[in-house]
């Protein structure tokens, strides 16, 4: 009788393991970064792996087995000449120290990032999407800056060293303080530490950005007043009251990402 009990209990064990299974597939592992990705990362940054759920508009809906999917600029693989990105991909996704999207590509392709020591020679170009750097060698070379790199690099003092991450596309994809190896980075320099993104609010655009300001609903149906960082800006320009949104929130309750839900939108 016992052991008829037991084998029955381990048969639907076995069974509740094998449903799960699947589940446990879409979702999806923490994955450290290899010795070879390493020399193409900076200090903080880390791989993990996701599953594409959607593709919608300009954007790429990622399962990485946290609480919130994560959302990717579907122009950046355009502008790599990545494969064309579907439904059921595995991409590794490269953060950074704050937690921010540095990068991504399909599981297996080799990162083809270079890292470049220097110091920023002048403030940001109008608009924070471009910045010049002088190299050890004394050479001014410029670079467009990734939307998720440029809140970093609008705190970086002019003169200050630092070490800049160029991705395949030619761009400042992250940023850290000190040198080659980034060892000590911002402790050893002066000027405020980057702001890091904290949370995920989604919601609808209630008012339209004034003053550097947003109003947006929540799911919850409370409404929000939200400042806007310089960098991002320019991407809520052009918003109207009613669209979708999800925005990055960083410690200081400021938007220094936003991500247009269901809806396509140029960068």
């Amino acid at each position: 009788m016992f052991t008829c009990k037991f084998v029955s209990l381990l048969a639907i064990t076995i069974a509740l393991l094998g449903l799960s299974s699947p589940t446990f597939a879409a979702g999806n592992e923490r994955s450290s970064a290899t010795a070879d990705q390493q020399d193409h990362l900076l200090k903080g940054d880390r791989v993990v792996k996701g599953t594409v759920e959607k593709v919608t508009g300009d954007q790429i809906q990622v399962n990485t087995g946290e609480m919130q999917p994560r959302y990717l600029p579907l122009t950046m693989a355009k502008e790599k000449n990545l494969p064309p990105i579907k439904e059921g991909d595995q991409l590794e996704i490269v953060l950074n120290d704050q937690n921010l999207v540095v990068d991504y590509h399909p599981v297996g392709m080799p990162l083809n990032h270079r890292r470049v020591v220097g110091e920023l020679a002048t403030s940001m170009v109008v608009g924070h999407d471009r910045a010049v750097i002088k190299t050890k060698d004394g050479k001014e070379e410029s670079y467009e800056v990734r939307p998720m790199a440029r809140s970093k690099i609008s705190t970086i003092p002019i003169g200050s060293q630092a070490v800049f991450l160029i991705d395949e596309a030619n761009q400042i994809a992250d940023v850290v303080f000190g040198n080659e190896m980034a060892v000590g980075a911002a402790s050893e320099f002066k000027g405020s530490p980057p702001k890091g993104a904290q949370s995920r609010l989604a919601g609808t655009i209630v008012r339209p950005l004034e003053r550097g300001r947003i109003s947006i609903k929540t799911k919850e149906g409370k409404e929000q007043l939200y400042e806007i960082r310089p960098p991002v800006q320019d991407k809520l320009a052009k918003i109207s009251p009613g669209e979708k949104v999800e925005l990055l929130i960083d410690s200081e309750n400021k938007v220094v990402d936003v991500a247009f839900v269901n809806k396509e939108r140029g960068r």
